[in-house]
């Protein structure tokens, strides 16, 4: 039988009667079933998300040298970290991984690196055209076929990117020139045509990358009988596209490989230029493509044109195949990040405006927080930057009167 309560609501007598008979209020089970919910809705969103990266750098100004404490306070549980100081270079020695990956030595593949870290890699040129996709879920674990034939049209000096989860993909073929612009929002199943005319010329063995706001920046590539080294980018995934600059710095070239740091630089490798030279050269852009600085002419890889990169967890960069004279299977890396610890101190030894990037990342994703002249640093006379105060006068004595 059911009894009122002040307030007018009904509850049961008893709802739950336990092995001694013991009745349970409902008001006090359907209290206990709600904070039960609510703890579970408030823990299940932390633990399926990517990381939100965030950190604190103490102290974050001085005289140099400076040793700055950072701490990551990144949320959701990250379980990598890549850390960019903003005094680094890039000019770090490349690694050979392997010389026999599993896939075989092709060129003109494109390759992204996925959110759990695994690399896909597609297509390509090895003796024939390849419209097949790869997967790899670590730097050295084999690799392993997922699909071979996606709807796409089979060729070589494609580029794809993601874009928290969409693939852009700008296929071309030597001797046949596109610049249409493709994507799929179904982990590359189905494709829909964005744009037959994004601005730039029709053209194969152009490099992009996504930026950290999700523009995307094209790079050279080769059509209308010469190569190219103008840079363009769109703000509405590929739709449309601006000319960003005609003279960046690097020459003309196609079959380069590009990727985007965690700091927002632009990172160009390689390709092959108007007559056909192989290129070894690494560039970087801290500008959207707009100003470029070479950063080695020697990496460590051969010359060579139609490779693959990637930006792993770590901050690593991934470079995979290519041609110079014949296929290439190898695999380098580059350790370009400050580190990749959690927590830890970096010294900075000269004066200067410093813009600190994390990227933190877990099995879900990773995302990148990036804080401009995070850490400033200023002359000191052990820099040699001041010279110290000196007191005193010369002569130091004599008779009196005396003149200093």
């Amino acid at each position: 039988m059911n009894y009122p309560y002040r307030d007018g609501s009904v509850s049961m007598r008893s709802c739950f009667t336990v092995a001694n008979h013991v009745k349970i209020s409902c008001r006090i089970f359907g209290t206990f079933l709600f904070f039960l919910v609510l703890l579970v809705i408030t823990i299940l969103p932390a633990a399926a998300d990517a990381p939100v990266a965030n950190f604190t750098g103490i102290p974050a100004s001085g005289p140099a040298p400076l040793t700055v404490s950072f701490m990551d306070l990144s949320a959701n549980n990250p379980s990598g970290w890549a850390w960019f100081f903003g005094d680094k270079n890039f000019t770090a020695p490349w690694r050979q991984m392997t010389v026999s990956p599993g896939w075989s030595a092709r060129m003109g593949q494109s390759s992204v690196e996925m959110p759990d870290g695994s690399i896909l890699l597609m297509g390509g040129y090895s003796g024939g055209y390849s419209n097949g996709a790869g997967a790899v879920t670590s730097n050295s674990a084999p690799w392993m076929q997922m699909i071979a034939s996606p709807g796409l049209p089979a060729g070589y000096q494609q580029m794809s990117r993601v874009i928290l989860n969409t693939y852009i993909v700008l296929p071309g073929n030597y001797g046949g020139y596109d610049n249409d612009v493709w994507r799929s929002m179904d982990d590359g199943t189905t494709w829909k045509q964005v744009t037959v005319s994004p601005g730039w010329s029709a053209r194969a063995g152009q490099s992009s990358v996504v930026m950290p706001d999700g523009s995307i920046v094209l790079m050279g590539g080769y059509g209308s009988g010469q190569v190219n080294n103008d840079v363009w980018k769109s703000v509405d995934n590929g739709a449309t596209w601006k000319q960003v600059t005609v003279s960046p710095g690097w020459s003309a070239r196609a079959g380069q490989s590009s990727v985007v740091m965690p700091d927002g630089s632009i990172i160009l490798m390689g390709g092959w230029g108007q007559y056909g030279d192989y290129k070894n050269d690494v560039w970087r852009s801290t500008d959207d493509g707009a100003t470029w600085k070479q950063v080695t002419v020697s990496p460590g890889w051969s010359a060579r044109a139609g490779q693959s990169s990637v930006v792993m967890p770590d901050g690593s960069t991934i470079l995979m195949g290519g041609w110079s004279g014949q296929e290439n299977g190898d695999v380098w890396r580059l350790m370009a990040a400050g580190s990749s610890e959690q927590d830890l101190s970096h010294t900075y030894t000269t004066p200067g405006l410093f813009q600190v990037t994390l990227e933190a990342t877990n099995a879900n994703g990773s995302t990148t927080r990036i804080q401009s002249n995070y850490i400033t640093v200023s002359a000191s006379w052990r820099t040699g930057k001041i010279p110290p105060i000196r007191y005193g006068a010369s002569p130091g004595s004599g008779p009196v009167p005396a003149s200093a």
